[in-house]
Protein backbone atom coordinates (compact mmCIF):
# COMPACT_ATOMS: atom_id res chain seq x y z
CA UNK A 1 0.00 0.00 0.00
CA UNK A 2 1.44 3.50 -0.91
CA UNK A 3 0.25 6.68 0.53
CA UNK A 4 1.21 10.21 -0.59
CA UNK A 5 2.08 13.13 1.14
CA UNK A 6 1.55 16.86 0.13
CA UNK A 7 1.26 18.22 3.04
CA UNK A 8 4.54 19.34 4.27
CA UNK A 9 5.65 21.52 1.13
CA UNK A 10 3.37 22.49 -2.24
CA UNK A 11 6.48 21.61 -4.43
CA UNK A 12 7.54 18.85 -3.02
CA UNK A 13 5.42 14.91 -3.32
CA UNK A 14 6.41 12.34 -0.97
CA UNK A 15 5.46 8.73 -2.02
CA UNK A 16 5.49 6.25 1.34
CA UNK A 17 5.30 2.35 0.69
CA UNK A 18 4.05 -0.11 3.52
CA UNK A 19 7.13 -2.36 3.35
CA UNK A 20 10.50 -2.63 5.01
CA UNK A 21 13.62 -2.35 3.20
CA UNK A 22 14.12 -6.51 3.65
CA UNK A 23 10.38 -6.88 1.95
CA UNK A 24 11.16 -4.86 -1.18
CA UNK A 25 14.76 -6.26 -1.29
CA UNK A 26 12.94 -9.34 -2.18
CA UNK A 27 9.98 -7.88 -4.26
CA UNK A 28 10.23 -9.35 -8.33
CA UNK A 29 13.02 -7.09 -9.90
CA UNK A 30 12.88 -4.48 -13.26
CA UNK A 31 16.03 -5.45 -14.77
CA UNK A 32 15.74 -5.74 -18.57
CA UNK A 33 16.05 -2.89 -20.70
CA UNK A 34 13.19 -0.31 -21.19
CA UNK A 35 11.42 -2.62 -17.39
CA UNK A 36 10.29 -4.81 -20.08
CA UNK A 37 8.97 -7.60 -17.50
CA UNK A 38 6.00 -4.94 -17.66
CA UNK A 39 4.73 -6.77 -20.40
CA UNK A 40 5.52 -10.07 -19.58
CA UNK A 41 2.51 -11.73 -18.14
CA UNK A 42 3.99 -14.04 -15.99
CA UNK A 43 6.02 -11.29 -14.21
CA UNK A 44 2.99 -8.86 -13.82
CA UNK A 45 1.36 -12.68 -12.18
CA UNK A 46 4.35 -12.98 -9.42
CA UNK A 47 4.46 -8.91 -8.84
CA UNK A 48 0.82 -9.17 -8.34
CA UNK A 49 1.62 -12.11 -5.63
CA UNK A 50 4.04 -10.58 -4.16
CA UNK A 51 2.29 -7.46 -2.92
CA UNK A 52 -1.16 -9.29 -2.33
CA UNK A 53 -2.97 -7.00 -5.10
CA UNK A 54 -5.62 -9.06 -7.07
CA UNK A 55 -4.76 -8.42 -11.01
CA UNK A 56 -7.78 -9.31 -12.92
CA UNK A 57 -11.54 -8.40 -12.82
CA UNK A 58 -13.44 -10.36 -10.34
CA UNK A 59 -16.06 -9.99 -13.12
CA UNK A 60 -13.92 -11.42 -15.82
CA UNK A 61 -11.97 -15.20 -16.37
CA UNK A 62 -8.68 -15.81 -14.82
CA UNK A 63 -7.11 -15.94 -18.17
CA UNK A 64 -4.09 -13.31 -18.70
CA UNK A 65 -4.45 -11.15 -21.21
CA UNK A 66 -2.48 -12.11 -24.37
CA UNK A 67 -0.36 -8.91 -24.32
CA UNK A 68 0.03 -6.56 -21.77
CA UNK A 69 1.22 -3.03 -22.93
CA UNK A 70 3.41 -1.13 -20.83
CA UNK A 71 3.96 3.13 -21.90
CA UNK A 72 6.81 5.28 -20.18
CA UNK A 73 6.29 8.92 -20.47
CA UNK A 74 9.74 8.69 -22.60
CA UNK A 75 7.79 6.89 -24.76
CA UNK A 76 5.50 9.59 -25.95
CA UNK A 77 7.10 12.98 -24.87
CA UNK A 78 8.14 14.99 -27.91
CA UNK A 79 6.12 12.33 -30.33
CA UNK A 80 4.10 14.15 -32.54
CA UNK A 81 -0.31 14.67 -31.53
CA UNK A 82 -2.49 14.10 -34.54
CA UNK A 83 -5.97 15.58 -34.62
CA UNK A 84 -9.40 14.00 -34.61
CA UNK A 85 -10.19 12.95 -37.90
CA UNK A 86 -7.02 14.24 -39.19
CA UNK A 87 -3.83 12.65 -40.55
CA UNK A 88 -1.94 15.96 -39.76
CA UNK A 89 0.38 16.41 -37.00
CA UNK A 90 -1.11 19.57 -35.23
CA UNK A 91 1.60 19.47 -32.04
CA UNK A 92 3.61 17.55 -29.96
CA UNK A 93 3.15 16.37 -26.43
CA UNK A 94 5.29 18.27 -24.34
CA UNK A 95 4.75 17.06 -21.22
CA UNK A 96 2.62 15.15 -18.61
CA UNK A 97 1.06 16.60 -15.54
CA UNK A 98 0.19 14.13 -12.50
CA UNK A 99 -1.46 15.25 -9.65
CA UNK A 100 -2.83 14.01 -6.48
CA UNK A 101 -6.20 12.56 -7.05
CA UNK A 102 -7.47 9.78 -9.06
CA UNK A 103 -7.09 9.99 -12.07
CA UNK A 104 -2.81 10.54 -11.42
CA UNK A 105 -2.72 11.93 -14.91
CA UNK A 106 -4.31 15.25 -14.71
CA UNK A 107 -3.31 17.03 -17.93
CA UNK A 108 -1.35 16.97 -21.61
CA UNK A 109 0.68 19.76 -22.27
CA UNK A 110 1.07 20.26 -26.12
CA UNK A 111 3.26 22.62 -28.04
CA UNK A 112 2.26 24.23 -31.34
CA UNK A 113 3.51 26.38 -33.55
CA UNK A 114 6.95 28.18 -33.96
CA UNK A 115 10.36 27.64 -35.79
CA UNK A 116 13.16 25.45 -34.12
CA UNK A 117 11.80 26.31 -30.38
CA UNK A 118 11.05 29.44 -30.86
CA UNK A 119 7.66 30.82 -30.69
CA UNK A 120 6.15 27.61 -29.39
CA UNK A 121 2.87 27.86 -27.67
CA UNK A 122 1.47 25.54 -25.24
CA UNK A 123 -1.49 24.57 -24.21
CA UNK A 124 -2.93 22.30 -21.41
CA UNK A 125 -5.93 19.92 -21.87
CA UNK A 126 -7.09 16.67 -20.05
CA UNK A 127 -5.48 13.59 -20.41
CA UNK A 128 -8.21 11.52 -20.54
CA UNK A 129 -8.52 13.57 -24.44
CA UNK A 130 -5.79 11.97 -25.68
CA UNK A 131 -5.52 8.23 -27.08
CA UNK A 132 -3.02 6.93 -26.84
CA UNK A 133 -2.47 3.50 -29.55
CA UNK A 134 0.36 1.36 -30.27
CA UNK A 135 0.68 0.63 -34.52
CA UNK A 136 2.40 -2.82 -35.42
CA UNK A 137 5.72 -1.54 -35.19
CA UNK A 138 5.65 -0.52 -31.60
CA UNK A 139 5.88 3.40 -32.67
CA UNK A 140 2.83 5.18 -30.79
CA UNK A 141 -0.15 7.16 -32.02
CA UNK A 142 -1.53 9.98 -30.05
CA UNK A 143 -4.40 11.88 -31.26
CA UNK A 144 -6.53 14.62 -29.35
CA UNK A 145 -10.57 15.80 -30.05
CA UNK A 146 -9.17 18.78 -31.80
CA UNK A 147 -7.99 20.23 -34.71
CA UNK A 148 -5.00 23.25 -35.34
CA UNK A 149 -8.55 25.88 -34.87
CA UNK A 150 -9.61 24.34 -31.63
CA UNK A 151 -6.38 23.84 -30.25
CA UNK A 152 -5.63 27.35 -30.07
CA UNK A 153 -8.88 28.14 -28.23
CA UNK A 154 -7.47 25.62 -25.28
CA UNK A 155 -5.99 26.95 -22.33
CA UNK A 156 -2.79 28.57 -23.06
CA UNK A 157 0.11 27.57 -20.49
CA UNK A 158 3.35 28.79 -19.41
CA UNK A 159 6.39 26.33 -19.89
CA UNK A 160 8.06 27.05 -16.39
CA UNK A 161 5.85 25.10 -14.02
CA UNK A 162 2.56 26.16 -15.66
CA UNK A 163 2.06 28.96 -13.03
CA UNK A 164 -1.93 28.50 -14.58
CA UNK A 165 -2.72 25.43 -13.43
CA UNK A 166 -2.41 26.05 -9.72
CA UNK A 167 -5.69 28.77 -10.29
CA UNK A 168 -8.52 26.78 -9.70
CA UNK A 169 -10.92 29.34 -12.50
CA UNK A 170 -7.52 28.05 -15.03
CA UNK A 171 -8.35 24.27 -13.97
CA UNK A 172 -12.16 24.70 -14.44
CA UNK A 173 -12.30 26.13 -18.10
CA UNK A 174 -10.00 23.26 -18.59
CA UNK A 175 -12.27 20.33 -17.62
CA UNK A 176 -15.35 22.03 -18.78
Amino acid sequence: RAAIDDTADPQQLWLSVDATSEQLAKAPALEARDSLELTDTAWIERNAQFYGVARSDPNADDKPPAQVTALATTDVLDEPVIGQGDTATIAQLEDILFGLGSPPVEYAVLSYGGTLGIGKKHVAIPFRELTISAKPDGQWVITAPHNSKTLTEQQHVTPDQYPELKLRSVRLRIER
